[in-house]
């Protein structure tokens, strides 16, 4: 390793890139800072982990990343591109694949539109990746990948090439269809006839044929047919030279080796090209000759596809063309024979390696010629009296029913007989033949004989049996690659880890064949806490796969350790140290395992987050293709598990800020609440008027501040549908009053003139009077925040049927007319210039919105436009009215100060001395006995000698919590009767029903409002009494 590539993978940002052949190589020296992906240190994680995938994956993978699809690969993908490797790496996709963007390009634009992936099979692409426009074929997919913000930021591309397969299946088809059209012909010129019509069904491979015909002497062919090419073209003269003395040379240029036995055959380069539509370039001379013929007879010129280079198989598949017809015209030409000359028979039989048979009914014996002897492998002289049967006793066990079946029903019905059948020859050896034989009669009918002829055919099966292996093998890696995509698919959509490995569990095993899959996935460093799910199928019972705890020394901590595969035999397996003699037989079944192969989940950064393995292959053992399916599997089920962590994180994250905002609301009342104590102690003193006013303005402040908190809680408690009222029969009048009083020095301060219009008759609301003094201070704040100094503002309230109509106007910069539809919504402002900013996150407009709601109502906002003021009308249900709702009431302290009573002995408990001193002097000043506890033990004990009525007891204590002090109380026989007050910050249901759980009376959140708690403690002392 290079010091500059040592350098760069030891950077925390390159580690990625890491491994990965040629391409890794090529990644790791580029520079992408010049590409619209910009420096590898800026490049996000998402992509990170899809080029560490895309490197180390053993399948053809490409990734195309960012809005302008830049191009990344792997080694087994590059020779996709062909001769645009390596350039094509970096480069945007558009520029990349000009040639087959109106094929992928609308594939892209679907997957941004859906987010679903799209897979094609044996979809053409023309590509220009070789100098030519190239004719080729492949199964690919493309598949999103997730950025950061869960949009699409690129697409994996898996792609395997079936252009070998596709080319293979079309001209295997058109070998198929030229043997059955040419096989029986009887002659030369049927035989050329039927080969043209076939060729014209396959242009892409042929775009013009020309077949000439030889005659057995001379040296010139006569043009028997083309295909392609208008009759009289100058291209397909109706002569042509065989030595280059007659006209038409100049067109065909024949070498001297054509017309000769030789398989040898000529290219012609076509200037102009020739042809239909995409004219050829180049021609190929094959000579049309049999084994055994001293001339050839005939030529066969072939239009090449401009689209193919002239390979081996293209080559191949020609001569296979040239052969077939070669045959035919060979057997054409010797039915001809047989026709006009019976004496010419043997001879004309024998160069084309064909037998002639004869079964005579009368004798019941065979006469064959020696190359039926041949084709059998017996001696010509054994045959002198045998009959039909030795024949299909040597044929193959398969076909020998078949055959005899044919004989007898040519036989009985004169039909022809024609059959393909195998035959066993001495050594062993199979030999296909092709068999045709028909009905000779005498003059009055009667049958006399079959007579017939027998091909050899081998080489023909063969390249048939080839080309099905090949399509066989093709056709397997499709459906492989098919699986594995329905797989990711899958593994993508869970969303727990579990999930995750109990689905690539399960798509191993099917996929690559297996009886037991099994998944590891750690929980930290430490495997006795792994994950495990297992995988295995019906005929598994008789098995016992290894399921146990890791220990370190088993083969599954060597794959964990090295992060690398192991794929053993199961002799190999047997004979491994590590082994735990786990996957044999059971003691009661003869069956056992057949290898063992396991590969490792590998997250970001190298980093093991468990492993797959398979045992008890179904046939076989398990192969390198095996090892390669399952460690893309585990590819892609590492993104999944990692993902799915993410997930889970991400829900814990935010159920974390939940209780954040709880907490810090719970901290910021803890120091608020002695600050009121004093504040009310400060106020019964009435010492001077001055002091008076200034006490007003300091506890308006404070409900202010304690406002701000609630709000902040509120944003909270609106995500989660927390809202909760606590509703009274109030009359709208006194929230009126109450949330002008909150925005009175705002308005004041901006000069604003304040219009209020009350009826006479009240109205009565079955409503939360503090939520609902909430939402009309805050739509009078906002009047005032948003109104020019000296504007106008109105609040007007009446009764509409059984509504109250509650209006805020005034004459501030409006609402255009856009932004009224999303007024309401979270974080929405209007005019958040910085000429105009007011403050605020936005949510004030949605508090409002909800909390009408709650209460049963509706808010509408209506404007005008930009300086044409706002309006905000609220409708809710209304109650009769209730006189007892109209008496005014004096302040409760006023009322404990008028109404002597027995006062109860308090025990006040909470850690912040400042809180519990003050408190209990506030409650001192009313006439009450009180002592206080600054923690738990101390509070048991003062309780014990104290004996108070009543407990005012914070939860959050050290050492001994609240709620463990209120259960130790409850058990002290001598605190009989006594009531619990829970004094927190915590207001949450939760909160509440844990402190009734503990044998709390009462729950009370922090700062107290002085008047609350001695109404509370009044209606305390009444049910006493």
């Amino acid at each position: 390793m290079t010091g500059a590539h040592a350098e760069r993978l030891g950077h925390p940002h390159h580690s990625f890139l890491g491994g990965g052949g040629k391409m890794g190589t090529l990644m790791r020296g580029f520079d992408w800072s010049s590409t619209t992906l910009g420096p590898v240190e800026s490049w996000p994680q998402s992509l990170r982990s899809a080029v560490s995938i895309c490197l180390n994956s053993c399948y053809p993978t490409a990734i195309y990343w960012g809005e302008d699809l830049t191009l990344l690969y792997n080694d087994a993908w590059s020779p996709i591109a062909g001769g645009k490797h390596p350039g094509a790496l970096g480069r945007p996709a558009r520029e990349v694949w000009a040639e087959i963007w109106d094929v992928i390009g609308p594939q892209f634009a679907h997957i941004y539109a859906t987010g679903e992936g799209v897979f094609s099979t044996d979809q053409l692409l023309l590509m220009h990746r070789h100098g030519y426009t190239e004719e080729c074929y492949f199964d690919y997919s493309f598949g999103p990948i997730r950025g950061e913000g869960g949009g699409i930021a690129g697409f994996f591309n898996s792609a395997a090439e079936t252009t070998y397969r596709v080319l293979n299946e079309r001209r295997t088809c058109l070998l198929k269809d030229l043997a059955a059209k040419t096989a029986f012909s009887r002659t030369g010129s049927e035989v050329c006839t039927q080969t043209l019509e076939v060729l014209a069904s396959n242009t892409a491979d042929i775009r013009f044929a020309l077949l000439y015909l030889a005659p057995g002497t001379g040296d010139v062919a006569h043009l028997a047919g083309s295909m392609g090419l208008e009759p009289g073209d100058p291209s397909s003269p109706a002569l042509i030279s065989l030595n280059g003395t007659r006209p038409g040379e100049e067109v065909w240029p024949l070498a001297t080796e054509v017309h000769s036995t030789s398989n040898e055959n000529a290219v012609v380069v076509l200037d102009p090209p020739l042809g239909p539509r995409e004219a050829a370039r180049e021609a190929l001379i094959l000579p049309l000759s049999v084994a055994g013929q001293e001339r050839m007879s005939g030529i066969l010129v072939i239009g090449l596809s401009p689209r193919l280079a002239l390979s081996d198989d293209y080559r191949r598949f020609l001569n296979l063309v040239a052969g077939h017809v070669s045959n035919a015209i060979a057997s054409a030409r010797t039915l001809e024979a047989l026709s006009s000359a019976r004496d010419r028979l043997e001879g004309i039989l024998s160069a084309a390696e064909i037998g002639a048979w004869t079964v005579s009914f009368e004798t019941g014996r065979a006469s064959v010629d020696r190359n039926v002897a041949a084709l059998f492998g017996v001696d010509e002289r054994e045959l002198a009296d045998v009959g039909p049967d030795f024949f299909i006793e040597r044929l193959h066990p398969d076909d020998r029913e078949q055959v005899a079946a044919g004989l007898a029903h040519s036989r009985e019905t004169g039909a022809l007989y024609e059959a393909e059948f195998r035959i066993v020859k001495p050594d062993g050896s199979l030999r296909w033949a092709a068999n045709r034989g028909r009905l000779r009669c005498d003059a009055a009918g009667r049958p006399l004989a079959l007579d017939g002829v027998v091909l050899d055919i081998t080489e023909r099966k063969q390249a048939e049996h080839d080309v099905a292996a090949h399509l066989a093998t093709e056709t397997r890696r499709s459906n492989l690659l098919r699986q594995v995509a329905a797989a990711s698919r899958s593994i993508n959509a869970s969303l727990s880890v579990e999930s995750v490995a109990r689905i690539v569990s399960e798509e191993a095993r099917v996929i690559i064949g297996a009886h037991f899959s099994i998944t590891h996935l750690t929980v930290g460093e430490d495997w006795n806490q792994a994950i495990q799910t297992v995988s295995q199928s019906n005929a598994s019972n008789a098995l016992s796969p290894d399921v146990e705890a890791f220990d370190g020394t088993a083969l599954d901590a060597l794959v964990r350790q090295t992060n690398q595969p192991i794929r053993l035999s199961q002799a190999e397996l047997e004979a491994h140290p590590a082994w735990k003699k786990f996957g044999g037989p059971r003691e009661d079944s003869p069956n056992a395992t057949h290898g063992w192969l396991a590969v490792p989940l590998i997250g970001h950064g190298g980093r093991n987050l468990g492993l797959i393995r398979l045992s008890g292959k179904d046939e076989g053992e398990f192969t390198e293709e095996d090892e390669a399916v399952l460690t893309q599997l585990a590819a892609i089920a590492a993104v999944g598990i990692e993902n799915a962590r993410l997930y889970q994180a991400l829900r814990e994250t935010d159920h974390r800020k939940d209780e954040f905002l709880a907490t810090l609301a719970h901290e910021l009342r803890n120091p608020l609440a002695p600050i009121r104590t004093g504040l009310q102690i400060l106020r019964l003193r009435r010492e001077a008027n001055q002091t008076d006013q200034t006490l007003d303005m300091m506890e308006r402040q404070l409900g202010h501040m304690v406002h701000l908190i609630d709000d902040l809680m509120d944003v909270s408690r609106v995500s989660s549908g927390k809202i909760t009222l606590r509703t009274e029969r109030i009359e709208l009048k006194t929230v009126v009053e109450s949330a002008v009083e909150t925005s009175r020095q705002l308005i004041e301060e901006s000069g604003h003139e304040l219009v209020i219009k009350l009826p006479a008759e009240p109205i009565v609301l079955e409503a939360d009077r503090t939520r609902l003094g909430q939402v009309l201070a805050n739509l009078l704040n906002n009047a005032a925040k948003y109104s020019e100094p000296g504007g106008r503002i109105e609040l007007t309230t009446q009764r509409v049927g059984d509504e109250a109509l509650i209006r805020v106007k005034d004459t501030g910069v409006g609402i255009p007319a856009e932004m009224l539809p999303k007024i309401f919504d979270m974080f929405t402002q209007v005019g958040a210039s910085l000429e105009r900013s007011q403050g605020g996150l936005g949510i004030g407009l949605t508090l409002v919105r909800r909390l009408v709601e709650l209460h049963g109502g509706r808010i509408e906002a209506r404007s005008k436009g930009s300086g044409h003021g706002s309006e905000f009308e609220i409708r809710l249900p209304a109650v009769g009215a209730n006189p007892d709702a109209q008496q005014s009431v004096k302040s409760s302290l006023e009322r404990e100060a008028s109404e002597p009573a027995a006062k109860p002995r308090l025990l006040v408990v909470d850690d912040n001395q400042d809180s519990a001193n003050t408190l209990a002097r506030l409650l001192k000043l009313t006439g009450h006995e009180v002592r206080t506890a600054y923690d738990g033990n101390e509070a048991l004990r003062e309780a014990d000698a104290f004996q108070p009525t009543l407990v005012l007891l914070d939860i959050g204590l050290p050492g001994m919590n609240g709620y463990e002090v209120a259960e130790e109380l409850r058990r002290n026989q001598r605190l009989e009767g006594v009531t619990l007050i829970a004094l927190t910050g915590w207001g949450q249901a939760e909160d509440r029903r844990r402190s009734r759980e503990a044998g709390f009376d009462h729950h009370l959140v922090k700062p107290v409002d002085p008047d609350a708690l001695q109404e509370l403690m009044r209606s305390i002392a009444q049910a006493g009494n």
